[in-house]
């Protein structure tokens, strides 16, 4: 198992013992930070990959992809482009 469907593995264990559940598609990690996204337009950082942080994304539509380069964190959707240099 890769390092990264570890990750995502953990997230979906948190959100069921939180009683919520966001299918998480995807991972990336840049400038010490991993981004995480999902359906629903969720978005969730961390510093560490163990302890998980929900952002507002602004979005509704669900992200199924995101990579980090350039110094700018770039997630996709359908119908839904976002960038950020936080990755918020």
């Amino acid at each position: 198992m890769k390092t990264s469907e570890i990750i995502v593995k953990k997230i979906r264990e948190d959100d069921y013992a939180g009683g919520t559940y966001h299918q998480m598609w995807n991972l990336a990690y840049g400038n010490g930070i991993y981004v995480a996204v999902g359906t629903g337009g969720v978005i969730r950082t961390s510093n560490d990959g163990k302890v998980w942080v929900e952002r507002d994304s602004g979005a509704s539509e669900s992200l199924w992809s995101v990579a980090y380069g350039a110094g700018r964190f770039v997630a996709v959707g359908l119908d839904v482009i976002m960038s950020s240099l936080a990755g918020v």
